[in-house]
């Protein structure tokens, strides 16, 4: 499980994500993208193992549920 902010230092969170897709050792991890950019939705919406998607500010507890979440359905798959 990977918790991923869109705007990082040096890199952007999406040509991060494309580079997680892209190797085989990291495509299966399952991702959860946070950002204060909405309309950023569109672009990851592509990627199967983008789990979920929050807009901040976000509460904890929403994040944690969109965690257990994606856990639970690793699990069941």
């Amino acid at each position: 499980m990977l918790v991923l902010d869109v705007m990082l230092p040096g890199v952007d969170g999406y040509s991060l994500q494309v580079k997680i897709s892209q190797d085989p050792a990291t495509k299966d991890l399952p991702i959860v993208v946070l950002t204060a950019l909405e309309p950023s939705r569109t672009l990851f919406q592509k990627f199967p193992q983008v789990v979920g998607f929050m807009t901040k500010p976000f509460k904890p507890e929403d994040l944690l549920k969109t965690v257990q979440s994606a856990v639970e359905r690793r699990a069941a798959s």
